[in-house]
């Protein structure tokens, strides 16, 4: 019973592994070939519904088995160029994939031309690469599980100084959460050491910040794997005693030691087979065997590569003690205190020689190319024999300073002076000549005319002193512990070393311009694009002109480049404001962005090559995605291989004389093979990636190729997959048509989609991607081909699935349709009893969801189907059914149950709180009720006994109490035009108009708004979840009026939205409430019958309804326009709330301007009313004398601004608390109006009754 116990518990621990593998490789932007391995692996190919999940738990069943039976495994590499459909799906199977690491222009070093254009021919010279490990998803499960079981107590020995790839605090079996997000770690890791050095500055003190980075780091490494295997074994033993206090032979005896055994040495094994394979020697070109390097795509690596430099981080900090040591994986940032050189301005040597090097943490070496002939192509390299490459002498002996000495060729004077220079008291002078740079090689003046002996005893002087500017060497400093203890060479590059020296009697702008840097990098994601403020600075930002001398000479232009990041940054932001708009043709940026994808630029930001085409497909330009992909491709095939003549690490993969029969190539020398095997290798891998990214795309719209397929006179012979394939391959024409491979293309999009692992921050409607397989199961025979476009709004065309309000199976307005047809649903009979389609959220899809799924992207999926049932959302509905939906979609729900996770998460929302009292049926949300602090109320007061309006209560950041509150209230027009075609059900959500909302949210918080709140009918509701998701990130409270929504059935229907923002522990959530307008007014019932449209009627399924909200410990309550008019209505809160807000768009404004005044005096509370600019009167009222009342008032204009004004409330219940006789007295308010309740400000306030 035991045994089976402990299967069990193995197999929902590697069911966990995979989760947490997928969602690491779903926010992984760089590691596509995992993705691609993740979509494989979920690949049934018999796209059966019921066969997804079975077919899944198998393969953890076997990998149980396989564990727990101690099996061995062959490991096997294969050559990415030879690599079969199903080779990786073979257990302990891999291949090593490259990229580009950097590009330069072909012909860049011979011709410095400044052109504004590339062309089209220009080939990409690769000069360094990336490997990855690309193995088996099996292997990549026992990696992560032995991440899970081990990865805590080995960071323990490094915490303290790293900042990267660090594990989530609350990581478990239960949740996705792996490592810590790359961004938050990165913005601390630089923030904290600016933040040292700032306040150091304040107090007169000097610091020097520098920054160093390790060489080619992950192949530069010589893991000792044994001495690594026994010592995480002794760790986890250490981690065993201490929690079970159990005997080392009591552990061993444990079935989960076991298990963990065998996981660890399957890891090594992984790096072992890894390292074979890409065959880098060890040091000193010893030929007895090779290195075990760290594979990148291997998350044992990111544990183990921190791990391995942990003795170099206590060092530092031993010896040094600096005031910040942090090191992002192999970038290191230092601060050391130097307020013992006063005034007194250093070198870079000084800090590196004084601090580090004769401290014995660095040794001084050199960089050697050995190649005599630099910058040839591949064909015309001088070719060597293959222990020629680039060498590192350590001048830490005479005999390799003098072996240095050697290798400087004669030519190289200035490097001859300079070490002549430094050696000129050593020199004996009765041997001095003058032909010392004649024959240096030959008769080495230095080893023949100095004195030896005094040269070793000064050797480090003279490394100190060494200057090297030369194309043959590179001055160097080598992490010296690691050469004697651990045999590898890790190597900082003199000319990469950065720092920064900030004295308190200088200049405070670069410290300022660091902040700035950082503040506007930070916030930049933060803030809704502003689309035109995007595009103006796209020459500014993405083009970076150099200058040598004077900006306003054109000689002094010395290179005109692309920022990669500010164009990856521009992409991100101009693709995010899109999916908020249809499309728009923007023809500028269309061809700015195809200009800078041609020729080597094409292959250079291959990492970009996904946001471009998000791009175009936001903008519905399938005819660009298509053009840009043949470019890439084209590319792709005449880029060139020349590696830098200073690169440590080549991968020298095995090679076989099979393997040169297969080329085809003729080439005698070994290492001129396997760079041409590198680059065949390079080519084919682009290939891959750039075929899975368009399939990702291919799998948000299948509009790319709809109508090629359907126009295809090809497409009784052939599949689309084949369709497509000649499609692309007549674009690329007749030289493509050997090399071009894009087989399948439409079998992965499928695959994309039912793995789930496409981008769905690009998903328009919220989740309607996790409802595809349902979809799919459910879609009618005769319909054909399945059209989905998941990244815009399809209108009047509901059989394109696109928005789940939409929904063809979804939506009462098709039932008969869905009735009707004879198709394969298995659920038909449901369908016709239901009269609507039981279409949901499969399980599958439900369970192995890649990623976190955010609250409010749950409760705009429940509004959308509400919407599509044609059911008015009332009491709160939307919220409760997000709530079940919240749970079922992210694994946390069962940790989080016994923790009141449901009720952390909907926080209080009681609805009909005035009916809740009576009803025998909700006994234990009436139990739940009286919990709060309504059970100190009288209920017979006129909120509780008005029974025909239905009062909601909604509670949320109920652990934090605010005693004021800035509110921003918007000025803007609302046009009528907007409101015509809000009416047409063709909204307005155009960039022009984004560009307005997006630029009032982004003014309003920064100006300190904590609450903001719009005109009545200002925003569409295709845009809520886009301000909802600005109120989570920014913590504000956001009122605001929908655009009218046209159901399928004929309503219309005016709703207020309030989106109150809240945490849970680390987790900012935004929960939206949406209430329908009690009272349209008698013009805009007119607008409703006259566009055709029905009005909302009263029945048993919706009452007439008001919210009663308390955010932060303020009451508050919202009132829709014409709704104010209804003076039972709005007394209804009389000493229940601190503030009353009126989203309103009306003409009368005097009539509105008296009911808020006397609201304000009879409610006696705060009131915000705002209203269309036009109209006006927009103002924040308090109840006091006519001088004071306005704390904001504003009207008019002709563009739309933010005002920002603070109400007091703790100001206001310390005045209501008063009798009469006291408030008299206090002219800070009007006294509050006869028989009102006192004692419930009181229990508002927590104060004894």
């Amino acid at each position: 019973m035991a045994e089976k116990e402990k299967k069990y518990n193995l197999k929902s621990y590697i069911e966990s592994a995979y989760k947490k593998l997928k969602s690491y490789s779903y926010y992984d932007n760089k590691n596509i070939f995992l993705k691609n391995r993740i979509v494989d692996f979920e690949n049934n190919k018999k796209n059966n519904l019921e066969t997804y999940t079975n077919f899944i738990e198998n393969k953890f069943k076997s990998l149980e088995e396989f564990i727990l039976n101690n099996k061995n495994i062959d490991f096997k590499f294969i050559h990415s160029w030879i690599l079969k459909e199903n080779d990786l799906q073979e257990q302990g199977t891999f291949t090593i994939r490259t990229v580009p690491k950097s590009i330069r222009s072909y012909d860049e070093e011979y011709y410095k031309i400044i052109s504004n254009f590339e062309d089209n021919d220009s080939k990409a010279k690769v000069d360094k690469l990336m490997y990855y490990l690309d193995i088996d998803i099996m292997s990549q499960i026992i990696g992560t599980l032995w991440v899970m079981m081990i990865g805590k107590d080995l960071e323990e020995e490094y915490i303290d100084y790293v900042a990267g790839n660090l594990l989530e605090q609350d990581m478990d079996k239960n949740n996705l959460k792996l490592f810590k997000p790359y961004y938050l770690s990165y913005e601390r890791w630089r923030d904290d050491a600016i933040n040292i050095i700032e306040n150091r500055l304040k107090n007169g003190n000097r610091s020097t910040m520098l920054s160093l980075d390790i060489k080619e780091y992950y192949y530069s490494i010589n893991l000792d794997i044994e001495y690594y295997k026994k010592k995480i074994i002794k760790k986890y033993k250490i981690r065993k005693f201490l929690d079970n206090n159990i005997s080392e032979n009591d552990i061993e005896k444990l079935d989960e030691f076991k298990v963990f055994k065998y996981i660890n040495d399957y890891v090594f094994n992984v790096i072992r087979a890894y390292s074979k394979a890409m065959n880098l020697r060890k040091i000193n070109n010893e030929r007895n065997g090779f290195r075990n390097i760290l594979p990148i795509g291997f998350l044992p690596s990111s544990i183990l590569s921190n791990l391995y430099l942990s003795d170099f981080d206590k060092s530092v900090n031993k010896i040094l003690s600096p005031l910040y040591y942090k090191r992002y994986v192999d970038d290191i940032l230092i601060v050391l205190n130097t307020d013992y050189k006063k005034q007194e301005k250093f070198k870079n040597e000084d800090i590196l020689n004084k601090k580090f090097y004769e401290n014995e943490l660095f040794e001084i070496g050199v960089l050697v190319n050995n190649s005599l002939e630099n910058n040839k192509t591949l064909s015309k390299i001088n070719r060597k024999k293959e222990k020629d490459k680039t060498e590192i002498i350590v001048l830490n002996s005479i005999d390799n300073f003098m072996n240095f000495i050697k290798k400087i060729d004669r030519d190289d004077i200035e490097l001859k002076k300079n070490i002549l220079n430094i050696l000129k008291k050593y020199i004996i002078r009765d041997k001095f000549e003058n032909d010392e740079f004649k024959s240096w090689k030959k008769t080495n003046p230095i080893e023949k005319k100095c004195n030896i002996e005094e040269v070793e005893k000064n050797l480090k002087y003279i490394n100190e002193k060494l200057i090297i500017k030369s194309s043959k060497f590179k001055k160097i400093y080598l992490l010296k512990e690691y050469i004697k203890n651990k045999e590898s060479y890790l190597v900082i590059q003199d000319e990469k070393v950065r720092i920064y020296d900030f004295s308190s009697s200088g200049s405070k702008a670069l410290i300022e311009n660091f902040k700035k840097e950082i503040a506007k990098n930070s916030s930049v994601f933060k803030f809704l694009p502003q689309k035109d403020e995007v595009l103006n600075n796209f020459d500014s930002e993405v083009y970076k002109l150099e200058y040598k001398d004077s900006i306003n000479k054109l000689s002094s232009i010395s290179e005109f480049k692309i920022n990669r990041y500010n164009l990856s940054k521009f992409l991100a932001r101009i693709i995010y404001s899109d999916k908020l708009e249809n499309a728009d043709y923007i023809n500028d940026v269309n061809e700015k962005i195809s200009w800078i994808f041609e020729g080597k630029y094409a292959v250079e930001f291959f990492f970009l090559w996904n946001k471009v085409f998000n791009y175009y497909l936001m903008n519905n330009r399938y005819d660009l995605i298509k053009k840009i992909f043949c470019k890439i491709y084209k590319s792709i095939e005449n880029l060139e291989l020349e590696l830098d003549e200073f690169t440590i690490n080549i991968a020298r993969f095995e090679t076989t004389n099979k393997l040169k029969r297969k080329i085809n190539l003729k080439l005698e020398d070994k290492s001129l093979f396997k760079l041409e095997l590198l680059k065949l290798n390079l080519k084919i891998d682009l290939r891959s990636y750039l075929k899975f990214v368009l399939a990702m795309n291919y799998a948000l719209d299948d509009n790319i190729f709809i109508n090629d397929i359907k126009n295809s006179k090809i497409s009784n012979k052939f599949n689309n997959n084949d369709i497509i394939k000649k499609l692309l391959g007549e674009m690329l024409g007749n030289k493509y048509e050997e090399i071009f491979n894009l087989d399948n293309l439409h079998d992965l999009k499928e695959y994309i989609r039912i793995s789930n692992m496409l981008d769905h921050s690009l998903v328009k409607s919220p989740l309607m991607n996790y409802y595809y397989l349902s979809y799919k199961d459910c879609y009618p025979k005769e319909l054909k081909t399945i059209n989905v476009n998941f990244v815009n709004y399809i209108v009047s065309k509901p059989e394109i699935l696109t928005n789940r309000s939409t929904c063809f199976f979804n939506n009462l307005n098709y039932e008969n349709s869905i009735i009707k047809t004879k198709n394969n649903c298995k659920n038909n009979h449901i369908c016709i009893k239901s009269k609507s389609c039981n279409m949901k959220i499969d399980s599958f899809t439900a369970k192995y969801n890649p990623r976190f799924v955010h609250m409010h992207e749950c409760i705009l999926n429940s509004i959308h189907s509400i919407i599509a049932e044609g059911k008015i959302i009332n009491k709160g509905e939307e919220i409760k059914n997000a709530i079940k939906l919240f749970k079922i979609l992210n694994t946390e729900n069962k940790k989080y149950e016994n923790e009141n996770f449901h009720e952390n998460y909907s926080n209080d929302v009681y609805s009909d709180i005035n009916n809740i009292l009576d009803s025998s049926k909700e006994h234990k949300l009436k139990q739940k009720f009286l919990e709060t602090h309504f059970k100190y109320f009288d209920f017979d007061d006129y909120l509780f006994v008005a029974k025909e309006r239905v009062i909601n209560y909604l509670e949320y950041a109920k652990y934090e109490k605010k005693d004021k509150l800035k509110i921003g209230i918007i000025n803007m027009k609302i046009n009528n035009e907007d409101l015509e075609s809000s009416f047409k059900k063709v909204p307005n959500i155009k960039s022009k108009r984004l560009e307005k909302i997006s630029a009032l949210l982004n003014t309003a918080v920064k100006n300190g708004a904590e609450l903001i709140v719009f005109p009545e009918v200002s925003i569409p509701v295709e845009w809520l979840g886009a301000v909802a998701d600005f109120a989570r990130r920014h913590e504000v409270l956001i009122v605001c009026g929908l655009e009218h929504i046209i159901y399928d059935n004929k309503l219309c229907c005016n709703y207020i939205a309030t989106i109150l923002p809240d945490k849970y522990k680390d987790y900012t959530f935004a929960a939206i409430k949406l209430r329908l307008k009690n009272h349209y007014s008698p013009k805009e019932k007119e607008w409703v019958k006259g566009y055709g449209w029905e009005l909302p009627k009263e029945n048993e399924s919706w009452k007439k309804e008001y919210d009663l909200f308390r955010w932060k410990g303020i009451d508050f309550s919202t009132f829709s326009c014409f709704e104010l008019a209804n003076i039972k209505d709005r007394a209804l809160f009389t000493s229940f709330v601190d503030l009353l807000i009126g989203s309103v768009h009306n003409r009368d404004v005097n009539y509105y301007s008296n009911v808020m005044e006397s609201l304000a005096r009879d409610v006696h509370c705060y009131f915000v009313h705002v209203n269309d600019s036009v109209f006006g009167d927009n103002r924040i009222i308090q109840p006091s004398s006519t001088n004071n009342k306005n704390i904001l008032q504003v009207s008019g204009g002709i563009n739309d601004v933010v005002l920002v004004g603070e109400i007091d409330i703790k100001k206001l219940r310390e005045f209501q608390i008063k009798n009469y006789n006291l408030q008299i007295n206090d002219k800070s308010f009007k006294p509050v109006p006869p028989e009102y309740k006192h004692n419930n400000v009181k229990i508002r306030s927590n104060l004894p009754l």
